[in-house]
């Protein structure tokens, strides 16, 4: 059996530069900037099994981001940049593989990191809470009220964010696809 991590670099969550790890997640904040990593432990022992697991990550860390934008009221975006590497020894969970490239605009002071420590925990339980939401069917009006929800977030057009906050809304309340104006 392997054991890996996978790190994901994320603009817009702001977390201690230690780290707060969840289960098999760990979020390390970059300073000085809002720019975070996000790690993922897995363990596989096949390659269907890895690719698999690489297939479903970038899903995980877009739910992450959606249920932190519940917690905040902030959007999260997730910049390309990924690492995968082997856990030992030399290389233990939380190895900074990223390095080099970004580009970082002083924002948060170590006060304001320790402040967040609070939403960041409550961002890991809470996913760890809603994992069956974005998983199994029979939620589908739950994940698309998130989804919307996520996506007023991010758009700047007071037109397209009460569209998507109206969507957001009737699938909170319609249990049929079929009746939502997607």
């Amino acid at each position: 059996m392997e054991e890996r991590q996978y790190c994901y670099l994320v603009k817009g969550l702001v977390a201690p530069l230690d780290g707060i790890s969840y289960e098999n997640v760990l979020v390390k904040g970059i300073d000085p900037s809002d720019q975070a990593k996000i790690y993922f432990k897995v363990n596989f022992s096949s390659q269907e099994e890895k690719e698999k697991i690489e297939n479903g990550l970038p899903n995980r860390l877009e739910n992450i981001a959606q249920v932190h934008a519940l917690v905040t009221d902030r959007y999260v975006s997730i910049h390309g940049g990924s690492s995968s590497t082997y856990i030992n020894t030399e290389r233990p969970f939380g190895w900074d593989e990223l390095k080099g490239g970004l580009s970082l605009i002083p924002v948060y002071t170590k006060e304001d990191r320790k402040n967040n420590v609070t939403k960041v925990n409550t961002t890991l339980a809470k996913y760890h809470e809603l994992k069956s939401v974005f998983e199994e069917k029979e939620k589908s009006y739950l994940r698309n009220a998130i989804d919307y929800y996520y996506r007023s977030l991010e758009d700047n057009r007071l037109e397209k964010k009460l569209i998507d906050l109206m969507i957001s809304l009737e699938s909170l309340f319609s249990r049929e696809i079929d009746e939502l104006n997607l």
